[in-house]
């Protein structure tokens, strides 16, 4: 197993190991001092979380959102940027599925406008800040095919080691496995 800094050149102390906010307790702490952006991808709090009330008041506490989603639902309507993903029929993926498994999704029509998977509107936000940071390194944001990525994270999760999109094209659904 590689190590974090190795595959994504992540300076001495640049990752912090503690626990981060659930989605409700990251917009409790949307307020002056606290979070102040906030990047949506397929969420929607304004119907998810319990106090409407609440939430609506800290997402307007936000100085910058973005939102990634199919449309612009309500959550995006407070949004400062939305990134339109494709809908899954549009897009082929390895995805987790209830039963503990990994099972795959055939990209079975093209994506329509400039609706893209979520990997690929990722992968140009990150080169877009790398290159905005001056970073001497691209921590290697140029995939091509999303099991290019898959194979990094079968790198680095052990549990992941055996999940391959040419492993499931053979057997189907699996379970993650070493090796």
């Amino acid at each position: 197993m590689l190590l974090a800094g190795e595959t994504w050149n992540i300076e001495e102390g640049g990752l912090n190991r503690k626990l981060g906010l659930t989605t409700t307790e990251i917009l409790s702490h949307a307020h002056p001092g606290g979070v102040r952006s906030l990047f949506m991808m397929g969420e929607n709090p304004m119907m998810s979380e319990p106090n409407l009330n609440q939430t609506c008041h800290h997402m307007q506490q936000l100085e910058f959102l973005v939102s990634q989603d199919l449309f612009i639902n309500e959550s995006g309507a407070f949004a400062d940027v939305i990134c339109r993903r494709s809908l899954l029929p549009r897009r082929t993926a390895l995805s987790p599925i209830p039963s503990d498994r990994v099972q795959r999704v055939h990209k079975a029509v093209e994506p329509r406008g400039q609706a893209r998977p979520d990997w690929q509107i990722i992968c140009d936000l990150a080169c877009r800040i790398e290159a905005r940071l001056g970073r001497p390194t691209s921590a290697g944001w140029d995939y091509t095919h999303p099991s290019e990525i898959l194979a990094e994270v079968g790198r680095n999760v052990p549990d992941y080691a055996g999940v391959t999109y040419e492993r499931n094209r053979k057997i189907g659904p699996a379970n993650p496995c070493a090796g």
